[in-house]
């Protein structure tokens, strides 16, 4: 909601009339959704992406949850061939790709962003290729200049200066393929709400276009033609179809539905509740923790006239500097002193206001909000006693787990194209998290009765 729709609802007040001693009093009232946080509120899908992912930096109870949802549920991979021989290549290259780390940065980008999008890097050679000669030589062994987009440099063969052409070959080297994940804030998607087809497109970032118009050789000599060619003439890249995997959080249907939901978006306003509360925590510690001491000649009882209209309070202070210092110089010194000395403080009362109970309270909700039991983080949930909402919790990592197998299935299909090998089936080990109560009562009957 923008701020100009949240003061229409401030505007759109209903009003309460009440008599009060034969008077009318009218009391405004806003609108019952309307809280300060609104005022802040993503108004677009890009905002939310930045909103949530920084909360995912900074606030720690979302960072721990959203991380022991993307790594809980991942076990080893299992790949189902005859031959062997392919069944082991296949888990060589599962752990050169480290594919179980990247599942949990596709997960974190699944929770973040709501939406993951992720495809494969298989390696290419770029070559160079004299217009005027045809001679093809390898661009990581020439020197050459870019000028316009249009590599420039001394042929090799004829030895003139010349433009080059970009020759790029596929190279069947799987020690060069790479898995990797696409920001979102730098993807667009074109939909039909009827058809549900989409269109994927990158949109290159900053640092790669400023990459790229430099001429700087790790960018030449390793980016797809297809995105320097976008940089060139200032367009969005279209992915082919079937190159980029795209998963996207389910949600209601709404508006923007070709995009995926953060699992953080249902909590932004807990979560700006809290720091809320912390800045009123760090105004308290800063301002009360430490009291202002002060000394003063004490008051005597009785009706004894007071000592500050006997003395020169100057020199009282005087004497008072003067034993502080020697105090300090010895902490074990003595102070002898021929008058009675009062001292008070103001302030020192930080703990009595600190509002760490609120600042739980509202952990623990947004924990709950996040979709994790309260006492899982901290490990005082146990198994007897939470035993539903650990299976509901189990359901949840399973539904994750089908996701992530569509994924890794799909890698493989690729990447066996490529490599025109035979398609496995792959697929991770079982997961199973909470205890089935019947089946461990059944075994330990079975077990007493010597079965």
């Amino acid at each position: 909601t923008s701020q100009q729709d949240v003061s229409t609802n401030m505007d759109n007040t209903y009003n309460i009339t009440s008599a009060m001693h034969g008077m009318q009093q009218r009391a405004y009232y806003p609108s019952p959704f309307f809280d300060v946080a609104r005022l802040y509120m993503p108004n677009n899908v890009k905002e939310m992406f930045k909103w949530c992912r920084f909360y995912f930096y900074t606030h720690p109870v979302v960072s721990q949850v959203t991380t022991r949802l993307a790594e809980y549920p991942i076990t080893d991979m299992v790949v189902e061939t005859t031959d062997q021989s392919l069944k082991q290549k296949y888990l060589d290259l599962f752990r050169v790709l480290r594919m179980r780390s990247f599942l949990v940065k596709f997960a974190l980008d699944y929770l973040v962003y709501g939406n993951c999008f992720a495809s494969i890097h298989f390696p290419f050679a770029r070559f160079l290729v004299c217009k005027l000669c045809r001679e093809r030589v390898n661009i990581k062994n020439m020197e050459y200049k870019i000028y316009n987009y249009t590599p420039k440099g001394t042929c090799k063969k004829c030895c003139k200066q010349t433009e080059f052409d970009i020759d790029d070959t596929s190279l069947k080297n799987v020690d060069g393929i790479r898995l990797r994940t696409w920001n979102p804030l730098n993807i667009e998607i074109e939909h039909n709400e009827i058809s549900g087809e989409k269109y994927y497109y990158y949109l290159p970032s900053g640092r790669v276009k400023r990459g790229i118009m430099a001429g700087s050789a790790i960018y030449w000599e390793s980016t797809p033609m297809w995105a320097i060619q976008a940089i060139k003439e200032n367009k969005l890249a279209r992915f082919a179809d079937g190159k980029l995997f795209h998963f996207a959080r389910p949600s209601v249907t709404d508006e923007i539905d070709e995009w995926g939901k953060s699992i953080i978006l249902p909590v932004l306003r807990e979560i700006f509740h809290f720091y809320t509360l912390r800045k009123a925590q760090e105004s308290i510690a800063i301002d009360r923790i430490i009291p202002l001491r002060f000394l003063s000649p004490e008051t005597q009882a009785g009706n004894i006239e007071p000592l500050y209209t006997k003395i020169d309070l100057g020199e009282w202070k005087g004497r008072i500097e003067e034993e502080m210092k020697k105090w300090k110089a010895d902490p074990l010194y003595t102070v002898i002193m021929p008058f009675p000395i009062g001292m008070g403080s103001i302030g020192g009362e930080a703990k009595a206001l600190m509002v760490f109970p609120e600042m739980e309270a509202t952990n623990a909700m947004i924990e709950n909000g996040l979709g994790m039991p309260t006492g899982f983080m901290s490990g005082s949930i146990t198994y007897s006693g939470g035993n539903v909402v650990l299976r509901m919790l189990e359901n949840s990592f399973i539904t994750d787990r089908d996701q992530r197998e569509e994924f890794i299935q799909w890698t493989a299909n690729e990447i066996a194209a490529y490599l025109e090998t035979e398609k496995p089936i792959v697929k991770m080990k079982d997961f199973k998290m909470a205890e089935d109560m019947e089946k461990k009562r059944l075994l330990e009957g079975l077990n007493a009765s010597g079965k």
